[in-house]
């Protein structure tokens, strides 16, 4: 049977079952004789599937002939010594400990899978106020199936939301080891590190009267440093910084039309932004990044692939929002916003390589 669009299977399985499961206040008793209500079996059910489904992916995206590679014979090749000089050394002691167990690619697949899903699993167990908002946004809008090429971005991405609750208790060693840690598995993440201060900053004018001065003399110092600035970065964050180079590219109009109705919906939602609430602030501070590097994304080479840390903060910002509402409004904007997924992944996620698998084919 030939499936177009896995996107939109993916999306109605996760919503009948949570019309069943995700509401539910009911304990069950499992066999670690822990009561668990229905919901949070939901939530470990979903994500075996997901992680199943990333696991035991096909060989069809850009970048698995060569994960594939590095897998077989660029780091069996090396010694311990050896792979601690790469830039990303985590990533391949990932792939060294992983080929000594098991030296099928699929191993490899299923380690990055497991660790990639378990990051979203406790993320959304302990922030998340609607699994099921939760894991349609994770599957649609955001990066899930862009995990099946771009796994060591994503990976990174999903260690960098989970350690954002060291931003929110303000945990500032912990947070700077977690980045250093993140940033051997993808370099791009060392940028993370002043968004501890960053995200927390209250952007309030009238509570930051030096906002202002701050903004205009940030705009003309980016201004008349422009081309150093961005030398800068991209040397920092990139291999090859020409369009031929591999792993460059830039944001779509497309992905940048969906970060803008995400941030659109957000202030629809907010008749005042809590900033007094600080996991709030932070929240909605990484939405706000994520704009920004999605425009800077469709000018600039690489700029999407570090707007991608950010994106993770809607999946928790959105329910919550939504969950704010009282009564029928409440339910109103809920299955209005679901069925907005449902047609975005039935019409604009068609037939294109990150939302298949197996060749296309279910077996």
């Amino acid at each position: 049977m030939i499936v177009s669009n896995m996107t939109l299977v993916l999306c109605l399985f996760l919503i009948f079952s949570g019309m069943f499961l995700n509401y539910s206040n009911i304990g069950v008793q499992l066999f670690d004789r822990k009561t668990y209500n229905l919901s949070k079996i939901y939530l470990i059910i979903m994500m075996l599937c997901l992680f199943f489904l990333s696991g035991i992916r096909g060989d069809f995206t850009t970048d698995y002939i060569n994960y594939d590679w590095l897998y077989q014979k660029g780091y069996p090749s090396k010694g311990i010594f050896e792979l601690l000089r790469e830039r990303e050394f985590g990533f391949a002691l990932i792939n060294k400990l992983t080929y000594s167990v098991n030296s099928n690619t699929v191993a490899l697949m299923l380690v990055v899978s497991a660790m990639t899903i378990l990051c979203y699993y406790k993320i959304f167990e302990k922030f998340s106020k609607d699994y099921l908002i939760s894991l349609v946004m994770m599957i649609v809008l955001d990066n899930y199936f862009i995990s099946f090429n771009l796994m060591r971005n994503i990976l990174a991405c999903a260690l960098f939301l989970l350690s954002s609750k060291l931003i929110i208790n303000k945990k500032l060693p912990q947070y700077i080891i977690s980045v250093f840690l993140i940033s051997t598995i993808h370099k791009t993440a060392v940028l993370m590190l002043p968004m501890y201060w960053i995200l927390r900053f209250d952007f309030r004018i009238k509570k930051q009267q030096a906002f202002p001065l701050i903004c205009i003399l940030g705009s003309v110092m980016f201004m008349c440093f422009f081309n150093e600035i961005v030398f800068f970065v991209q040397r920092l964050i990139g291999y090859n910084w020409d369009e031929n180079g591999y792993g460059v590219g830039q944001g779509s109009i497309g992905s940048l039309i969906k970060t803008l109705f995400l941030f659109i919906l957000v202030l629809l939602l907010m008749k005042k932004n809590n900033y007094s609430n600080i996991k709030e602030r932070i929240w909605f501070n990484g939405c706000v990044f994520n704009v920004i590097f999605q425009f800077c994304s469709y000018r600039l080479f690489m700029m999407q692939r570090v707007g991608f840390y950010f994106s993770g903060f809607f999946l928790l910002l959105i329910p919550l929002l939504i969950t704010k509402k009282k009564g029928k409004k409440r339910k109103l904007w809920k299955y209005v916003f679901v069925g907005f997924c449902i047609l975005y992944a039935a019409f604009f996620r068609r037939d294109t390589i990150y939302y298949t698998f197996w060749n296309n084919k279910i077996i």
